[in-house]
């Protein structure tokens, strides 16, 4: 889950303070695949923002002097080539903000298009984000310029998870789009707001900026407990200290799969023994992906969990391997909702994969509880056979 982030206390240099904080905070433990801002400059690097040692110097010099909103972006990147995260090819390329002609566009989640034949050879080389913000604009130029029914027409033609922050050049306006990604908000005090996709890491970053001021002689004043969910399905318009709501904006289901019908499989009640077989992957493949569905974890977790449990990679895993790795993924998903309230990400020097370093799944903690967990899916399934 990517971090977005609408900084907007009505001075530049308040804004400065807390863009910095709340980068650091979101990009500390994890969104570590690029970090990019948006004032009066559009600025990306394709490293994390906790990891920049002259992070204050970029987003200075995009904000300048001016009092207008802060649009910002940690990216956790859910592409891969050979194993790795996909930042593009440039490094910062896939880093958000994205920029045309018509709008600056920030975005969480992942966006799929219901009819795959929609993708064309103007969508080459771009990923998800950047092909709704290439469609969004073909409608904005089409229904005059109008934002609302521009965005609305647009994600009729998606499915998937979305959060947007989108400033429009024309009318120079900042917009905050929440389908179903979380974006929180936080009120302050002396004038402004925040609004962040954790509640969590918002309300670090406060309490940071706060302290931070405290030690100056100034204040920032603000309520934990008044933090405000955006109301989900909603297009808000930021105008002054306020979000007005100016529309609705429709999450589309996932649109059922097409299973084409061939002679190779009989329609006998009697299966065949590669019907079994493929019944048998199907059942693997849904058991993987419901558990990365439900902890927010992605292939490269997966093939850290597999590797600790049978000293290989996924691709080298045999029949009883995977038979063996989904019921370990069963008692992790236990494990998981036991710690959910818990997000936290470690890195861990593991003796189990000779001294390299891995970033854990935040549920685990440690290699002991996952060793445990393993130790308990061997002896289970050494039972069964028994």
């Amino acid at each position: 889950m990517c971090q977005l982030t609408l900084t907007n206390l009505k001075n530049s240099d308040s804004n400065t303070n807390y863009v910095y904080f709340q980068s650091f905070i979101n990009s500390d433990v994890r969104n570590k695949h690029g970090w990019g801002i948006f004032c009066n400059e559009l600025i990306k690097l394709d490293n994390d923002a906790s990891m920049t040692t002259n992070l204050i110097t970029f987003i200075k010099s995009s904000i300048g002097k001016s009092d207008s909103p802060v649009i910002s972006h940690c990216r956790f990147a859910t592409s891969f080539v050979n194993a790795k995260k996909e930042v593009g090819v440039d490094g910062s390329a896939k880093s958000h903000p994205f920029e045309n002609d018509s709008f600056v566009l920030a975005h969480n989640g992942t966006l799929i298009f219901i009819d795959e034949n929609n993708y064309t050879e103007d969508h080459n080389g771009l990923i998800d984000s950047e092909v709704f913000l290439f469609e969004m604009t073909k409608e904005y130029k089409k229904n005059g310029d109008d934002f609302v029914k521009a965005i609305q027409d647009t994600m009729k033609k998606f499915w998937g998870k979305f959060g947007f922050l989108i400033y429009e050049k024309k009318n120079k306006t900042y917009w905050v789009v929440r389908g179903n990604a979380t974006l929180y908000k936080l009120d302050i005090l002396e004038g402004g707001f925040i609004i962040n996709t954790e509640r969590d890491s918002l309300v670090k970053a406060a309490v940071l900026v706060a302290n931070m001021l405290r030690y100056k002689g100034k204040t920032f004043t603000f309520d934990d407990n008044k933090i405000e969910l955006l109301k989900q399905e909603t297009i808000f318009k930021v105008d002054g200290n306020d979000l007005i709501e100016m529309g609705e904006i429709k999450v589309n289901p996932e649109p059922p799969k097409v299973v084409e019908k061939t002679k190779s499989f009989p329609t006998t009640a009697t299966k065949s023994y590669h019907q079994r077989v493929n019944d048998k992957v199907c059942s693997t493949v849904n058991k993987i992906f419901n558990f990365l569905d439900e902890t927010q974890l992605t292939m490269a977790d997966l093939e850290t969990i597999f590797y600790a449990q049978n000293k290989k990679g996924l691709l080298w895993g045999d029949e009883k391997e995977f038979d063996s790795f989904t019921d370990l993924l069963e008692l992790l998903l236990v494990h998981y909702t036991k710690r959910k309230e818990k997000l936290s990400y470690e890195l861990e020097d593991l003796a189990i994969f000779s001294g390299e370093e891995y970033e854990f799944p935040y549920f685990l903690e440690s290699q002991f509880v996952l060793q445990e967990l393993v130790k308990t899916s061997k002896a289970n399934n050494a039972n069964s056979i028994q």
